[in-house]
């Protein structure tokens, strides 16, 4: 079951093509959760399309924008127990390094703690360029 795989591993990032079920998916699990795990924190967002807006230079700033969380001085973030993060169209997340060697990494890195996330992509991985899509392509 994924759930259980994520709880284990603490990261996933699931890929496939556009359309192949990927956000059925965040959403069936989502309602897993919080069915089977009333005690547990779930945040399922999309990342946004139009990312010009988000000047952050630190990712719990931007999670806490898009989340509309409390602006905070400190990232909370990766302390967080008990706490499910469902990114859905997590490509778009790729030219914000900081989301993902400050934040993604360090839950990857058999940490025991901390959120767990599952990150949902239609394509790639985070490179030093990322590619760039026109903004209708989803």
């Amino acid at each position: 079951m994924l759930w259980e795989q994520l709880q284990q591993v603490r990261v996933i990032h699931v890929r496939g093509t556009l359309a192949s079920g990927k956000s059925t998916l965040a959403d069936l699990l989502k309602a897993y959760v919080e069915r089977e795990r009333p005690d547990i924190d779930v945040h399922l967002f999309d990342w946004p399309l139009d990312t010009k807006r988000f000047e952050y230079r630190s990712y719990y700033r931007l999670i806490n924008d898009i989340l509309g969380e409390p602006k905070t001085k400190s990232d909370t973030w990766l302390k967080r127990q008990n706490t499910l993060i469902i990114v859905d169209e997590a490509q778009r997340s790729h030219k914000f390094v900081n989301f993902w060697n400050e934040f993604v990494k360090p839950l990857a890195s058999e940490r025991q703690y901390g959120p767990c996330v599952i990150l949902f992509s239609s394509f790639g991985s985070p490179a030093a360029t990322p590619i760039e899509l026109p903004l209708e392509s989803g």
